[in-house]
């Protein structure tokens, strides 16, 4: 096996903390920036939370299933129509200084030019956009939709820049900015108007102000980028990002073709019940996006030193940092996940509960990471393309063999087998390209001490609900009525289903920490540091 000669202080991995990964190289450049970030995405969490809850008390299920179409085509839009050009910022940015200006201008010109070609495509045939999901309503936003789309694909290099120039703390800046902005303008909507085409002007003035942060920064950090255009380069930079980009816009076609499916076939009220079914929690975004957009710079920079064994560490690390936040939370929400549904999104929405426990299959997956090490390779991103090619074609064919024979649940569960499939796929081809053997199965005892410490508090837990649950909410509802008098029946079921599964978490939480403390997972357990701050205040208190 290859590049050994690190090996005996690089293959022991250590125990976590409650930050980020400890790996290869500058361990703690590496954690600072990793909580810079997801900082920013906790807040930006905290802003973008309540949103749905409100969404879905102001709207009809008609009107919440035409904004969430709507907004699903803003947002594929927005991740599809730049094609790998904004993430080429993470290969050239780190690369040679003098390619710089030019790797920013090319990549904002070939976002504006598919942005504007998507808005001029929806306002000259809206009729053509509304029969995507055979909605009327949509073609009647389409300009509306148009120009969103527009803004949001031109200012959307924002943060990738900042994180490839290595100005983590500008990132989290913009992050933080945009969501406030986004919630303070979407909430602006449902509050004072409670319709659609106020979210989507909302959206719009959320692109204006985004794009014009995203041009005083690129002013700011890549002087006079305007005049950098190279068109040979220009060349040279989409042949790296198209195979790339279309791999993901195959991934992105893949994840999501079933929501314009259902959106086809079933009603705008059976989309709005899929489309939560489908909840994707935020949180679990944020620490995925946070931790891959770190990799794939640091990833890139070893493959091009032929450091593949020290790639293979930072990837199991990255993987124990994963499982550690989302193995517990699998399990609690899937103990928890019909007092989520009901309580955030009313007793309306009962029907997404079991799309939701189908959908929720894949987050365990989430803990291993391909995306970096196969952007590392060429080859790798090839084969990646030939697999969403081949994945894509399978998912469509069989959507449209079993049409709305199983109903939206017979959907979601054609999704997630074809998604385990691909990763299952894709993740025995990058181990074997990383030259993982057998005398490496060490390195992932600490993700399986994780499992066991997560299956312990999850056992517990699972007891704790189907034992208490009831009593709780009925607890809830009679608290609901004493605090705020006879109110509505939703912010009663919202004040319910928080104390269960408040009461339920707090259960869960302190078997598994004191579990992975055992195991050895933690470098210091939560009682250890409860001890450590109760000392710290006597001391302070003895010298005042």
């Amino acid at each position: 096996m290859q590049n050994k000669q690190n090996e005996n202080h690089t293959d022991t991995l250590e125990p976590i903390g409650l930050s980020f990964w400890q790996s290869a190289r500058p361990i703690s450049s590496l954690r600072a920036q990793g909580s810079w970030l997801f900082s920013a995405k906790l807040i930006g969490l905290a802003f973008s939370f309540a949103l749905p809850i409100f969404i879905v008390r102001v709207l009809q299920q008609h009107d919440v299933g035409t904004y969430r179409q709507a907004f699903q085509l803003i947002t594929n839009l927005a991740a599809l129509l730049p094609i790998g050009m904004s993430m080429s910022a993470y290969y050239y940015l780190v690369r040679d200084p003098k390619e710089r200006n030019c790797a920013v201008l090319n990549i904002l010109i070939f976002n504006a030019v598919m942005g504007l070609a998507a808005m001029i495509f929806m306002i000259v045939f809206p009729d053509l956009v509304g029969s995507i999901f055979n909605n009327p309503d949509i073609s009647r936003l389409s300009h509306l939709i148009g120009l969103a789309t527009f803004l949001w694909v031109f200012s959307s290099l924002i943060e990738i820049i900042a994180v490839a120039k290595g100005e983590i703390e500008s990132a989290a800046f913009f992050i933080t900015f945009s969501q406030f902005s986004r919630m303070t303008l979407m909430s602006a909507a449902v509050f004072f108007f409670g319709t659609v085409d106020a979210f989507l002007i909302a959206a719009v003035i959320q692109g204006i102000i985004q794009s014009g942060i995203l041009l005083l920064y690129l002013t700011s950090r890549f002087p006079k980028f305007w005049k950098s255009f190279d068109l040979s380069f220009l060349r040279r930079q989409l042949a790296y990002a198209i195979p790339y980009g279309a791999s993901g816009m195959l991934w992105i076609i893949q994840t999501d073709i079933h929501s314009y499916f259902v959106g086809n076939r079933f009603s705008p009220s059976d989309y709005a019940i899929y489309a939560y079914g489908c909840l994707q929690i935020p949180l679990i975004a944020i620490i995925s996006e946070s931790v891959t957009s770190l990799l794939i710079p640091r990833m890139s920079e070893l493959q091009s030193n032929g450091k593949y064994r020290e790639i293979l560490l930072l990837a199991i690390k990255a993987m124990q940092i994963l499982a550690f936040y989302f193995l517990p939370l699998y399990v609690l929400l899937l103990i928890t996940s019909k007092t989520l549904i009901i309580s955030l999104l009313t007793s309306a929405f009962a029907a997404s509960v079991p799309i939701f426990i189908v959908n929720l299959t894949l987050l365990p997956t989430y803990i291993w990471v391909n995306d970096p090490i196969i952007r590392s390779f060429g080859d790798l991103g090839r084969f990646l393309l030939r697999m969403r090619v081949f994945n894509t074609i399978l998912l469509i064919t069989i959507l449209l063999a079993i049409g709305t024979k199983f109903g939206l649940l017979g959907v979601i569960v054609v999704v997630v087998a074809i998604s385990l499939f691909e990763k299952a796929m894709l993740s025995v081809v990058v181990l074997r390209r990383l030259q993982l053997g057998k005398t490496d199965v060490h390195l992932f005892k600490p993700t399986l001490k994780i499992a066991i410490s997560t299956i312990i508090a999850g056992f517990f837990a699972a007891l704790f609900y189907s034992e208490f649950s009831e009593s709780l909410y009925d607890f809830g509802f009679s608290s609901s009525a004493t605090l705020f008098g006879p109110a509505t029946k939703t912010v009663a079921e919202l004040l319910s289903g928080s104390i269960v599964i408040g009461a339920t978490t707090l259960l869960f939480l302190p078997i598994y920490l004191a579990c992975t403390r055992y195991l050895g997972v933690l470098e210091t357990g939560p009682f250890d540091f409860a001890l450590s701050l109760f000392r710290r205040r006597m001391a302070n208190s003895k010298i005042c």
